[in-house]
């Protein structure tokens, strides 16, 4: 085992995507990681030997449902027990399902779970980069979340609560904690969708263009590396928040209305 180094940083939502490759990034940068995820249980170790084997750093893995209070209690316990607890908090998991129903956009259990593993969960583990002083949290937010779209709503409503709570944090946890966040889209398909979806999306974005996964990679370590800054959220979408809800085609659809039960 190589020696211990002495930044450590946790990664939520690190066996594929966004996740995986700021997990690499920051072994690259040789920190010692935590890395979580909920079910890609296998496919996680496998993110964590690779890193082992290709940069000689201590990755441990946590498997956790973020939707759970009782799991949430017991990740936040290890990793403050950890010998390298986390300076560093990547609030990169995100509970999404897509398009939701209208049922599911007012159903409780959806509802609850989504704001509890965008929001409330983020939150918390904001607590455990504060235990040693100098931390830092990065929240993974996303670029349009201030649309009016019904049928994100369990997850747009999230997400935004999680950019003000941002702000909020970074003068509550300060001068201990910086608390930013990254807001990605256009970054990669969403569930259900392919290269063709996104490529015709971020074609009527003002720079044309989709948000390479580096870009993101690249937000997180300037705002790693820039002590002053806190408590911002820098947009990684090609420019596309600055159209998306004008006259172009890019505003989402509405959900279709209920049937008319008389007809």
């Amino acid at each position: 085992m190589p020696p211990l180094p002495a930044r450590s940083a946790l990664i939520t939502g690190a066996a594929r995507r966004i996740g995986a490759a700021l997990a690499e990034d920051l072994a690259a940068q040789g920190y010692c990681l935590h890395l979580h995820a909920h079910t890609s249980g296998a496919l996680l170790e496998q993110v964590a030997e690779d890193l082992r084997t290709r940069h000689g750093v201590r990755v441990r893995t946590h498997l956790a449902d973020l939707a759970d209070v009782t799991a949430v209690r017991r990740l936040v316990h290890d990793l403050t027990e950890d010998p390298h607890p986390p300076a560093l908090v990547i609030n990169n998991a995100s509970e999404f399902l897509g398009h939701y129903d209208r049922a599911e956009c007012t159903d409780i259990d959806t509802v609850a779970r989504t704001l509890m593993v965008n929001t409330a969960v983020p939150i918390a583990l904001s607590g455990v980069a504060a235990r040693g002083g100098n931390g830092h949290v990065v929240n993974i937010t996303d670029a349009h979340t201030d649309l009016t779209c019904a049928s994100h709503l369990p997850y747009d409503v999230s997400k935004a609560a999680l950019t003000d709570a941002t702000a909020r944090l970074a003068v509550l946890l300060a001068p201990s904690v910086r608390v930013n966040a990254v807001a990605p889209a256009l970054v990669l398909p969403p569930p259900g969708a392919g290269e063709a979806e996104l490529h015709e999306m971020a074609g009527r974005a003002p720079l044309l263009r989709s948000a390479p996964l580096a870009d993101i990679v690249a937000a997180v370590r300037f705002l790693t590396a820039t002590g002053s800054v806190t408590g911002q959220t820098i947009m990684i979408d090609s420019g596309a928040h600055l159209v998306w809800d004008s006259e172009s085609d890019l505003r989402p659809q509405p959900v279709p209305p209920h049937p008319d039960p008389a007809a």
